[in-house]
């Protein structure tokens, strides 16, 4: 090649390399700075310390805290009904007096997070103190998404509220766009071609499984729609007016979940018994609880909506989700699970030291909360009553025994406390988080009836004395770690 020709072709090159960049700089819009807000309505911490004070971690406000503080409320508004502990049987049913309060409470605190926290389902993953302003970070973390979403099952259970004035049509309707756009957010910003990835782009089993399991909104919206139990709810609501708050329809939505599955069949690694995204295999323990609750969505959706070889893979998907489950429930201690899981060839070990009440109980509630593994209904798969009733029930022997460890080993001087060690269940970390309490308090009352060492109040006069005391204790428990969080509320 010639000399000159040589060095046209290079200074071409740098030419390119120069040009594209500054082009495409000048085509993006410039970042516009973003200003100092005043306080949100309500201020949350992030912990409440030994001594019963605000712990606001790194001076911020986090996204996290105001999302399960609205799922602890939930819990203990739906549970203020005369069955459970608005029951006579518990505390002469006083609960249930301001069950209709609760609800408004939670309605507040959700219209206060949506203002400050989302912009059109991206969640704002904190705050930053500046002075007495806040300063939003711009960013979002995809770990807020499984649970972020999770808003829907109080949307759910609207009709507990029909003797409240007009709460359920409120409960209803107010959160509607709440509920629905952080899924078209994920699937319009965090997905390509069934993948999910972080907000830079890259994919990890963290990315997969947050993304997954914080479509968890958008699939049980459909397969609730389709099902015969939704008839009259979800199914109520026409074709196009849920495609309008969705974003999308289920066409599109069971060809998206047939990409997923594809890339999550390639993914799958069958000498580790778990997926492999190029990130190794030490997996958070909250990620193992989101993937496995966007399994039982993903395999829902495909059995639901999808053709005969969508159903195979349904079936594929489901018995993963299972072998995922039974390759770390034999280092389930009374006290938990560690925060990490490492996967290997001749099954999991511990990759922590440290069981984090938080990611415990999300793992917990991934399993046995709203539109999770568990719950299977009529015109759904149910993949676990036809194929494998057995695993159902050792899976449900498994979270009474986990609620029971809870309540023994998490509880210091009425509070829960952060960590343990997975070593012996020993405090490690006394201080109260409030993502952890909320969650407690909420796969507690989405569990504690479904195993058999608990009971509502309305069938203590059919129950065993032990089973009795223990279920009064929990809700003690539960209404007093409620009256913790309240006070955060009440305090503004």
């Amino acid at each position: 090649m010639e000399r000159n020709n040589l060095l046209t072709i290079v200074i071409g090159a740098l030419i390119i390399v120069i040009t594209i960049p500054l082009v495409l700089y000048l085509m993006s819009e410039p970042e516009i700075e973003k200003e100092p807000l005043d306080p949100p309505r309500f201020m949350i911490p992030a912990f409440i310390t030994e001594d019963g004070e605000a712990d606001f971690y790194n001076d911020r406000i986090y996204f996290r805290d105001y999302s399960n503080m609205m799922h602890a409320i939930s819990i203990i508004a739906a549970m203020s009904r005369t069955s459970e502990i608005g029951n006579p049987e518990y505390r002469d049913g006083r609960w249930h007096e301001h069950m209709g309060d609760r609800a408004q409470q939670w309605l507040n605190l959700m219209m206060a997070t949506d203002s400050y926290f989302n912009e059109y389902g991206k969640f704002i993953e904190y705050y930053s103190a500046s002075g007495d302003k806040w300063l939003s970070s711009g960013s979002t973390n995809l770990t807020d998404y499984p649970h972020g979403v999770y808003a829907y099952h109080f949307h759910h259970r609207g009709d507990r509220f029909s003797d409240f004035g007009n709460l359920e049509d409120q409960l209803y309707r107010i959160p509607a766009k709440y509920i629905s756009d952080p899924g078209s957010y994920l699937l319009g910003e965090h997905y390509y071609r069934g993948r999910f990835g972080h907000a830079e782009g890259n994919v990890d089993h963290k990315s997969m499984s947050y993304g997954l399991g914080g479509l968890n909104g958008h699939f049980y919206a459909w397969v609730r729609w389709k099902k015969p139990g939704g008839a009259d709810d979800m199914g109520l609501v026409s074709l196009d007016r849920m495609i309008q708050f969705l974003g999308s329809g289920p066409e599109e939505l069971t060809e998206i979940s047939r990409e997923i599955a594809e890339f999550l069949d390639k993914s799958w690694n069958q000498n580790y018994r778990i997926y492999d995204f190029g990130d190794g295999f030490t997996w958070q323990l909250d990620a193992i609880g989101a993937m496995i609750r966007g399994h039982k969505s993903l395999y829902d959706m495909l059995y639901m909506f999808g053709d005969e070889q969508d159903k195979a893979m349904a079936q594929t998907l489901f018995e993963r989700s299972l072998v995922i489950y039974q390759n770390v429930e034999p280092l389930i201690k009374p006290w938990g699970l560690p925060e990490r899981i490492t996967f290997s060839t001749t099954g999991a070990e511990a990759g922590s030291e440290t069981v984090d009440t938080y990611s415990w109980y999300q793992f917990l509630n991934h399993i046995d909360g709203g539109y999770s593994w568990l719950r299977e209904r009529d015109g759904t798969s149910r993949f676990f009553e036809r194929l494998n009733p057995e695993a159902k029930s050792a899976v449900n022997e498994m979270t009474d025994r986990a609620l029971i460890g809870g309540m023994q080993y998490h509880i210091n001087n009425g509070r829960l406390v952060s960590t343990v060690s997975y070593n012996d269940g020993s405090i490690t970390d006394t201080r109260t988080g409030i993502s952890a309490t909320g969650m407690f308090i909420t796969f507690a009352g989405n569990h504690y009836t479904n195993g058999a060492s608990f009971a509502q109040a309305s069938d203590w006069n059919n129950a065993s004395q032990d089973v009795v005391e223990r279920s009064a204790e929990l809700y003690d428990l539960m209404t007093m770690m409620y009256r913790q969080l309240e006070i955060l509320l009440l305090q503004i």
